[in-house]
């Protein structure tokens, strides 16, 4: 995927996931999750959910397409796509 300039000259831009990023993987789905998972399962526990989206994590990393969307050079979102033979699949988005 490619950004569009006018969001390249907001300061957007995609880079690739490394192993370093988890921590700020992490970040980024307690930020867009913890509300509902308090509401529908009774709250966030770290233990819980750092194994959940470690393994996430890592299925993401094995995937075609996994990017961190950064502005400014700071880390707000991350987004992924499997592509197969003769679909798209996987997709996923999550941004603060």
């Amino acid at each position: 995927m490619k950004l569009s300039q006018n969001l390249i000259d907001k300061g957007f831009h995609l880079s690739a996931v490394n192993p370093s990023d988890l921590d700020d993987y992490i970040s980024v789905k307690k930020h867009c999750y913890e509300k509902y998972v308090d509401e529908y399962y009774g709250g966030w526990v770290d233990d819980v959910q750092v194994g959940m989206n470690t393994s996430a994590f890592n299925q993401t990393m094995a995937q075609t397409c996994f990017q961190k969307i950064m502005f400014n050079d700071r880390i707000v979102g991350f987004w992924g796509y499997d592509e197969l033979d003769d679909i798209i699949d996987g997709i996923t988005i999550q941004m603060i």
